[in-house]
């Protein structure tokens, strides 16, 4: 037998005889002991539920989040939201029929019970903007031109004026057959204090 498997070679230090003595000689009872331990932490385990909320990963006790929480309503949402299509059965979004029903689409939305009212987006809104840079400076406007009436020659401008903005491909489709309408929620209905549903 070698030295290294032969215990004469390594005989039990007196400080590691007690430590076995206590495992070994009370092993029913630290079995119960780990048994009952076990239960109580799956019992605890089932109690947890998921909670991924914004207000739950910052420092609540710190005094920026403090200050900010202040003045949460006049911020946007905690991230969530909801993106809504609007599309075309025929032909593109170049029409007074479908540009009318998108702005009642989002102005049905802008009322619903918590939503950012801050934050909503759709072509109708006017901070979606384009910018141009000329000889003079920047020049900038709405997307919907503020004349708008649904004439062939406000349609027109409206095409150029997407052009400009840089949304085609993100809120409007690249082929031109739907817009989207960005609504942030809140995770709190700040009417009532509840999570919404």
């Amino acid at each position: 037998m070698s030295p290294r498997n032969d215990g004469l070679h390594y005989p039990a230090v007196e400080t590691a005889r007690l430590p076995e003595k206590l495992i070994f000689g009370n092993r029913l009872a630290i079995l119960i002991a780990f048994s009952l331990l076990t239960l109580a932490m799956s019992f605890y385990a089932y109690q947890l539920k998921p909670e991924a909320s914004f207000a739950k990963l910052i420092p609540q006790e710190h005094s920026f989040i403090q200050k900010m929480n202040s003045h949460l309503r006049d911020l946007q949402a905690s991230g969530a939201g909801v993106k809504v299509s609007v599309a075309v059965k025929e032909g593109d979004i170049f029409n007074d029929e479908y540009l009318s029903t998108l702005g009642q689409i989002a102005d049905e939305i802008f009322y619903l019970p918590g939503v950012n009212k801050n934050g909503v987006l759709s072509l109708w809104s006017p901070n979606v903007r384009w910018y141009m840079v000329t000889e003079d400076g920047f020049e900038a406007g709405s997307v919907i031109p503020p004349d708008y009436d649904g004439s062939e020659e406000t349609l027109k401008q409206l095409r150029i004026n997407l052009a400009r903005s840089g949304i085609v491909g993100s809120m409007v489709a690249n082929d031109f057959k739907s817009t989207i309408i960005e609504v942030p929620i809140y995770d709190v209905d700040p009417n009532t204090g509840e999570p919404l549903d």
